[in-house]
C-alpha cells in the first residue's frame, strides 16, 4: 500500500524500437536510421542501414519515501493516465480507510 511520502509520476517519452516488432496498441511518432550521420540523413557506410520506429510510450514512476523507485512502460496513454490518477487516489486517502 502506498503511504503520503510516497510520489508517482507519469511522463510521455519518445523511445527508439530497434527490435523485431512494436506493440500493436503504440503510437508511432517517427522513424530514423540505425547509423544516422552527422546531417541526421541515413549514413551510406553501411549496407544494412535499416529505419527504426520512434515510439511514444509512457513512462509512470512510483518513488516510495525509503528511496524505493518502480518504472513501468506504457504503450497506451490513456491507460497509464488510468493508472496514474488511480494510485494517486490510493496514496491520498488517510491510513484505515479502505476503497
Amino acid at each position: 500500500m502506498l503511504t503520503t511520502g510516497d510520489r508517482i509520476t507519469d511522463v510521455q517519452q519518445r523511445f527508439i524500437e530497434s527490435g523485431t516488432g512494436v506493440p500493436r496498441d503504440g503510437v508511432q511518432i517517427d522513424t530514423t536510421w540505425q547509423y544516422v550521420n552527422v546531417k541526421g540523413g541515413p549514413d551510406r557506410r553501411f549496407k544494412n542501414n535499416r529505419r527504426l520506429p520512434v515510439m511514444l510510450y509512457d513512462r509512470v514512476t512510483i518513488t516510495s519515501g525509503q528511496g524505493l523507485s518502480w518504472d513501468m512502460h506504457l504503450s497506451r496513454h490513456d491507460v497509464a493516465e488510468w493508472w496514474t490518477k488511480i494510485m494517486q487516489n490510493r496514496i491520498s486517502m488517510p491510513s484505515g480507510v479502505s476503497p
